[in-house]
């Protein structure tokens, strides 16, 4: 695993945090650190932010970045419930068109059926009517 070393006040910087603060964690010994020359730096991994996001560990992880990621994941646990009411209400209403479509089918079927039935039968035999002539008058 490499390693990087930054500046204190630019660890400060980049984890949202104040320089006595980093100095005290470097006192309490859960910072790794060197003195170069008179400044002192900080060690870190080169992976330190993603590894401890992926990890769920909140040490080391600004502190905004933190509050970002937790209402991200809020937002992504509301939007799944969101699309969960959405397909059971899919589904709900898939089975309604189904029952809707196969009632209209049912009572398009029957109305054939009786009309059908309404027919009028063929007659047997077919009478030839001639009409009567009208007698002229003279």
């Amino acid at each position: 695993m490499s390693t990087r070393k930054i500046t204190v006040s630019e660890y400060a910087r980049e984890f949202n945090t104040s320089v006595q603060s980093v100095y005290q964690r470097i006192k309490r010994k859960t910072l790794n650190s060197v003195e170069e020359h008179g400044v002192k730096y900080v060690v870190i991994p080169d992976n330190t932010g993603s590894d401890r996001l992926n990890k769920g560990d909140d040490k080391g992880v600004k502190p905004k970045v933190q509050s970002e990621f937790k209402q991200l994941v809020k937002m992504i646990k509301r939007l799944q419930d969101q699309i969960d009411s959405k397909d059971v209400e899919i589904k709900r209403l898939t089975k309604k068109l189904e029952k809707c479509s196969k009632s209209k089918e049912d009572v398009l079927i029957n109305y054939i059926s009786e009309l059908k039935q309404l027919r009028l039968p063929e007659p047997e035999e077919v009478i030839d009517v001639k009409p009567k002539k009208k007698k002229k008058k003279k």
